[in-house]
């Protein structure tokens, strides 16, 4: 969970397990709210469990102190981009996939 000041792309946390080098590391991902967000370098937890996560991109919005910061199992709300369409092809009036790309970007707001 977040812990008091958090700045662009430090999220302080507390409430981990304490004296653990690597807690985290370098490369693994965080979810804070609806954002997923990569650490840019390795976290230790301190004798109290605290930690400071450097991560990429920064915060959008600065969470309060007590926001859940989930280290396993992310997720964030994605979109296709706006000028993805969905393929299909109408030969019989139905829709079939025979295979496909999509690109999604990452839902802000």
């Amino acid at each position: 969970m977040t812990d008091g000041e958090n700045q662009g792309g430090v999220v302080n946390i507390k409430e981990a397990t304490p004296d653990i080098p690597g807690w985290l590391k370098t490369g693994d991902l965080i979810q804070i709210g609806n954002h997923m967000h990569l650490l840019t370098r390795d976290a230790d937890t301190d004798s109290s469990g605290k930690a400071s996560l450097r991560v990429t991109p920064y915060l959008r919005q600065m969470p309060r102190a007590g926001t859940t910061v989930i280290t396993a199992g992310c997720a964030c709300l994605m979109q296709l981009e706006a000028s993805q369409n969905l393929p299909r092809r109408v030969d019989t009036g139905r829709r079939y996939l025979a295979s496909m790309t999509l690109n999604f970007v990452e839902k802000i707001g």
